[in-house]
């Protein structure tokens, strides 16, 4: 620590203030005087212990505890940031694993009402059940894979204990089920024409070239009925669509109704349905491996290589004409071949691809 720095800390400890080190101090940086100063900051050193302010301590929580301060947030398995603005407190609640957890969880907050934001619509709603004591608030929460939640406290508490759920309870009361009319673009490869899935199917695994290798966007389009008794009861209904590589855009009776990027593959449909039939599109995205793969199985070559490097600019690059090989990518390494990532040197299978589904309707119930 620089002597200056030291000394200050000295001069607050003598005033009365507690001062908390993890290690001790054994000199100053840099090579100035360095053995004066280095001496001077092992005699401050010794002053702070006689000063009776001095606590020695590597465990922050056993620091925090012996001075009577609470966690700022407690939540099992849970990564939390914690700020203020005014009067307002937001703290930032994230699960960081692949699967569901529920933790109580208790804020270092006092006779304030929890409410639940939601960062990937922007909806905001009180929490119905919590616990406030000790000046911290209670509450149980739920989160599924990677996901996340603001956590704000800005209005009053009018009471200590309030209870009910936090979280609806969904239930599956349709199955989507096929046929699916699976439309792919010709322009990256697919077939010219709409296919008819009678089941949910992964495209890496299909017969069809076109649709085997294929990366990009296809449309899904199917229909379900709905009677009109269960939209009268529901205040939430989710299109889960269970396995989906690798994310989807949602539109029922032409209304967007958002993107499912991540498990579950959920979106609420609710303001878009109607009772009796209703039209179901989704625009379903994978990833660009299994295009790159298939276009490595075509010769010959279009491109001069030095080893996985492209060499230079190929002619029909420069002039803007179409690949004479018919591959529809282009990138400046190999970065895959027909067997796989060239950098591993392994045999390495296509990427799993589309909506596999099974695709249902689930009723939520608060």
């Amino acid at each position: 620590m620089t002597l200056s720095s030291a000394q200050k800390i000295l001069e607050l400890a003598e005033a009365g203030v507690k001062v908390i080190a993890q290690k001790d101090l054994v000199g100053t940086p840099g090579l100035t005087d360095h053995e004066t100063s280095d001496q001077k900051i092992k005699e401050i050193v010794s002053k702070l212990k006689d000063s009776g302010n001095f606590i020695k301590l590597a465990d922050w929580k056993k620091i925090f505890r012996m001075a009577g301060v609470s966690p700022d947030f407690q939540g099992t398995g849970l990564n939390y940031i914690h700020r203020r603005s005014d009067k307002t407190d937001i703290y930032f609640v994230a699960n960081p694993k692949p699967e569901a957890t529920e933790s109580p969880c208790t804020f270092r907050i006092a006779d304030r009402v929890p409410e639940l934001w939601n960062p990937e619509t922007g909806e905001a709603r009180d929490l119905s059940a919590y616990k406030i004591s000790g000046g911290r608030v209670t509450i149980s929460l739920r989160f599924e894979p990677f996901q996340s939640w603001f956590i704000v406290f800005r209005k009053a508490a009018t009471v200590k204990i309030s209870n009910g759920k936090n979280f609806p309870e969904y239930h599956a009361v349709k199955d989507v089920s096929g046929p699916w009319l699976v439309s792919f673009g010709p322009a990256w490869g697919g077939p010219a024409g709409p296919v008819t899935f009678n089941t949910l199917q992964d495209w890496s695994k299909n017969r069809n070239n076109g649709i085997r290798y294929y990366s990009g966007t296809a449309t899904y389009k199917n229909s379900f009925d709905l009677p009109s008794l269960l939209l009268s009861e529901s205040k939430a209904l989710l299109l889960d669509l269970g396995e989906l590589n690798v994310m989807a855009r949602i539109r029922v009776n032409g209304k967007d109704c958002g993107v499912a990027w991540k498990p579950p593959y959920r979106v609420n449909i609710i303001d878009a349905v109607r009772p009796g039939k209703n039209l179901l599109e989704i625009d379903v995205v994978n990833l660009w491996p299994n295009r790159m793969i298939g276009d490595a199985r075509l010769y010959p070559e279009d491109c001069e290589w030095d080893g996985t490097s492209l060499k230079e600019w190929p002619e029909w690059f420069q002039k803007g004409i179409p690949r004479p090989s018919g591959r529809y990518t282009m990138a400046t390494n190999k970065y895959f071949t027909k067997e796989g990532p060239v950098y591993y040197k392994t045999d390495d299978p296509l990427l799993p691809s589309g909506l596999l589904g099974p695709v249902k309707l689930m009723l939520g119930q608060s």
